[in-house]
């Protein structure tokens, strides 16, 4: 029988809409260090996040993104 893939709430306790660039405005620690956990992990996040490849992920940037949002040109 197949294991049950926990969600990203299930694991995190948070909800889903935290990913997205933008909308949770300030950011708590705990929603910091989760972000910046799932963003490690993820390359296709990074990437929407408006990260490159090799960069250094950073509370402040995630802090700036979180509150701003990513430009259309995917530049920060």
């Amino acid at each position: 029988m197949p294991k049950h893939r926990r969600t990203f709430q299930e694991r995190t306790g948070f909800p889903l809409k935290l990913l997205e660039p933008g909308y949770s405005g300030e950011l708590e620690p705990p929603e910091l260090e989760v972000l910046k956990t799932e963003l490690t992990k993820n390359s296709k996040l990074r990437k929407r996040w408006g990260f490159k490849d090799n960069e250094i992920i950073t509370l402040k940037k995630i802090k700036y993104i979180a509150e701003n949002g990513v430009e259309e040109d995917g530049q920060n």
